[in-house]
């Protein structure tokens, strides 16, 4: 496969693509609801959901570990065509999809609401940029049932059930955290799964590229370009050339 070139895989195996902001702790996020927030976004995300979620953390007393929970607000925002969700919390925003269809469009959406977000909050600086992509690889979904997985993933990510009998193994699961270099880092999740109940099994490869260090606000978006340009870079060695030509490739021609 020719891995200079970006594509989107007409027979796509992702499940859900999350862009995650996180910052210092605004309390204001909490302690009102985002009337000011929503009217920014509501003519593309008018559904509005408000929940509570237990964080967990841990203090040191008396030089003692002690698990604490605290309780924060929710607030989540959801697309017209449902198919687009923003999460905000004091601590985070996100925005979620199982509908992508390419970075630039992601991107976008990605713009609008991160514009509308820090004219209403301000934070200060960003302590996390993360950049998440799940994809179940389901052999019959794309006519392959008669191939083994070592014919559809690299070795160095089958790890040791490459050498294994297929049929013999009962269950797969590998992760690991890896830095990526520039500031950034992968955290990878490769398992054997059953997606939506179904009976097949699927290979699940759940990737989160990210950094850690302080980001500006005027440099997040150079930060995400980065990160997707990693986790391009990523799938395209984790699969092999049968299983990248049964996903249907087609080449993304962007606009000059």
């Amino acid at each position: 496969m020719d891995k200079t070139k970006r594509v989107r895989y007409k027979k796509s195996p992702l499940i859900e693509v999350i862009f995650q902001l996180r910052f210092p702790t605004i309390l204001k996020v909490g302690a009102n609801p985002p009337e000011e927030f929503q009217e920014k976004i509501r003519e593309v995300y008018p559904y509005y959901e408000e929940a509570i979620e237990s964080v967990g953390d841990v203090v040191f007393a008396n030089g003692k570990p002690t698990p604490i929970s605290r309780q924060n607000k929710n607030y989540s925002f959801t697309s017209a065509d449902e198919n687009y969700k923003i999460n905000l919390t004091p601590n985070f925003i996100a925005l979620s999809t199982a509908s992508y269809t390419q970075w630039e469009d992601f991107r976008d959406r990605i713009t609008f609401i991160v514009k509308a977000f820090e004219e209403v909050y301000r934070p200060t600086f960003y302590s996390r940029v993360g950049l998440r992509y799940e994809d179940a690889i389901t052999k019959s979904h794309l006519g392959l049932e008669d191939k083994k997985w070592n014919e559809l993933i690299q070795p160095h990510i089958l790890g040791v059930m490459t050498s294994y009998d297929e049929d013999k193994t009962q269950s797969f699961a590998s992760a690991a955290e890896f830095d990526n270099g520039d500031n950034t880092r992968i955290k990878t999740h490769f398992e054997l799964v059953r997606v939506n109940g179904e009976d097949e099994v699927s290979f699940l490869i759940d990737c989160d590229y990210f950094t850690l260090a302080k980001i500006e606000k005027g440099e997040m978006m150079d930060v995400a370009n980065k990160l997707h340009e990693k986790s391009t870079n990523f799938i395209m060695s984790a699969i092999t050339e049968v299983l990248h030509e049964a996903m249907e490739p087609e080449e993304i021609k962007l606009e000059q």
